[in-house]
């Protein structure tokens, strides 16, 4: 019987530090996506308060749609807590907004 105490009382604590890991992990990653949405939203919203009289060219204004929608994307993929896909998407705007930068 004590035995099976002692096994129990391990396990248990094996688990517990196991979920503890994980959930550390988790976070760190969810902060990662977290902090390249809250960027390329802030550099978008800079973009529309800087350059709202400005006419853009096709591209340009392409640029500025496509930076969008990976945002939204990134959004929905973050709900979802697929944090990969959500990096993914928002580093594909990022690098949108950093091209658009360079093009006006």
């Amino acid at each position: 019987m004590k035995v099976f105490l002692v096994f129990f009382v391990v396990l248990s604590l094996t688990f517990a530090s196991l979920f503890a890991w994980a959930e550390s992990n988790y976070q760190r990653q969810n902060s990662e996506a977290d902090t390249k949405i809250t960027l390329l939203q802030n550099q978008l919203n800079s973009i529309y308060q800087q350059d709202t009289n400005v006419e853009l060219d096709w591209k340009n204004e392409l640029r500025l749609k496509r930076a969008i929608h990976y945002l939204r994307t990134s959004k929905q993929y973050r709900d979802a807590n697929w944090d990969k896909q959500a990096k993914e998407q928002a580093q594909r705007g990022l690098n949108l907004v950093t091209l658009f930068r360079q093009n006006v």
